[in-house]
């Protein structure tokens, strides 16, 4: 049996709403809402935070492979799933692999993966689809409908939740939304044509050929997942197969958190799974450039599994951007102030333990536990006796101080110090706090990583704390 042994998602804590954009641009109305990345986030910090929903930590670094589907990867020559690996610790022999360019990459690298895990070349890997700024001109027809968010399945043979009983990949071309390698917008061209011609014609094909070869009835799927680039479409879509609204049909929650992009399909399998039962039987299909579609059977492990993981309190736990103006300013669609920083590679790489894998120091004479490099511990003054040790990522505010000349979209930038969970104290920003009086000495906090800095032309990567919101 091979398949989905552990699932999680990731969504900003930010929302913008239809109607904040079209009173921007002058247009009555507007219904929904997406979700969006705060401007120190990308498609790789929200992958890195999926990972951290999906699994522990020891199950992390047992991994045999990452794999990263994204249309919005921060490099376009360099593995983020390496870099990724580095920052959760796995092995150097892991299999790292990249699969963009197509909204169904993440189904794709997921098939990768199970038939790597299938064909014994792997023991265990995880699959995370990312997407972050996959961006509409502004003011553009889809504005409102593309958002920000991150998922990740954990792929293997023992205590499968949902194994693989089927799938069918279907490629067919037909440019629906397309970006060219110097675009910075998604381009599209008349609606009409692509949603009939496109998405109906390929999904209907994709969807009916499976139900052919398998010859499963309607009846059969206790879940029917089917990405769609609007509600509309997938709407007409249920209908003409005739899947039960109420008890099969999972919401695109399109008009909730928007399309996520690569992350889609996953996000709504997440969602999904909350009421499925062992025994039941999921479809899930993904659109884009074809269509890949899978069949799963719930396990009787799923039970368990299903008590640790909430994709509706992700749901819940959001809050209004302050205006459209701030949303262009996250997704620097205008220049802002930011200072140039120096950097060095080097450096980079002698201190990738700290910046980005989250070791500290303890001491083998007294268990003293530090964030710093040293060499001579502080408590014991023993010299030379410190090895590694991963800190958690949990812990409570010592003391802070805000930053209103930082630069930054949303001043001021708090910088605390942080006590954590088993020891270690840490220095660092703040994030995802748009309210600074909130912030308060001995108020719990989670550490996540974020976009720093840019230098070199790179995104640089750290370590900041969040406040842990009820």
């Amino acid at each position: 049996m091979t398949g989905i042994t552990a699932y999680g998602a990731y969504l900003p804590r930010y929302r913008l709403t239809a109607k904040m954009i079209n009173e921007a641009w002058g247009r009555p109305g507007g219904r929904g809402e997406k979700a969006v990345g705060y401007f120190d986030e990308d498609s790789l910090t929200m992958g890195l935070s999926a990972v951290y929903h999906c699994l522990s930590g020891d199950d992390i670094e047992k991994l045999d492979g990452l794999y990263f589907a994204s249309t919005t990867s921060p490099f376009k020559e360099k593995l983020a799933s390496t870099e990724m690996a580095m920052i959760l610790n796995l092995s150097p022999e892991a299999r790292t692999l990249d699969i963009g360019h197509s909204l169904r990459s993440g189904t794709s690298a997921l098939l990768t993966a199970i038939e790597a895990v299938r064909a014994g070349s792997l023991r265990s890997a995880v699959v995370v689809a990312s997407d972050c700024g996959r961006l509409e001109v502004p003011g553009g027809f889809n504005e409102a409908a593309w958002g920000d968010g991150a998922a990740a399945l954990a792929v293997g043979r023992e205590n499968v939740l949902l194994n693989l009983l089927h799938h069918y990949c279907y490629s067919d071309e037909l440019t629906h939304f397309w970006r060219r390698s110097d675009d910075r917008y998604v381009k599209s061209e008349d609606v009409r044509f692509p949603q009939v011609m496109g998405y109906a014609r390929i999904m209907e094909s994709a969807i009916g050929d499976t139900l052919r070869k398998t010859q499963y009835k309607l009846a059969d799927f206790a879940k029917v997942v089917v990405d769609a680039p609007d509600l509309r479409s997938h709407q007409a879509l249920m209908r003409k197969f005739g899947f039960d609204p109420k008890g099969q049909i999972q919401d695109p929650l399109i008009g909730v958190i928007g399309s996520l992009g690569t992350a889609h399909p996953f996000a709504m399998l997440v969602t999904a799974l909350q009421g499925v039962k062992p025994g039941d039987k999921i479809l899930l299909a993904s659109y884009g450039d074809g269509s890949d579609v899978l069949i799963f059977e719930a396990t009787d492990a799923l039970r368990e599994f299903q008590q640790g993981a909430d994709f509706n309190a992700l749901l819940d736990r959001k809050e209004l951007i302050s205006s459209y103006t701030m949303y262009l300013a996250f997704k620097r669609t205008f220049e802002v102030e930011f200072q140039d920083y120096y950097s060095s590679i080097s450096a980079l790489f002698r201190e990738r333990d700290r910046f980005s894998r989250l070791l500290g120091g303890k001491c083998k004479n007294c268990g003293y536990i530090t964030t710093l490099a040293l060499r001579v511990c502080p408590n014991c003054r023993k010299k030379d006796q410190f090895e590694n040790v991963r800190l958690t990522r949990r812990g409570i505010v010592f003391t802070f101080t805000q930053e209103w000349y930082y630069p930054s979209p949303e001043p001021p930038t708090t910088l605390a110090v942080v006590d954590l969970e088993g020891g270690g104290r840490i220095y660092c920003q703040m994030t995802d706090c748009s309210d600074p009086s909130i912030v308060k000495i001995g108020m719990p906090v989670e550490m996540t990583v974020r976009k720093y800095h840019e230098a070199l032309d790179l995104p640089h990567y750290y370590w900041k704390c969040k406040p842990v919101y009820s």
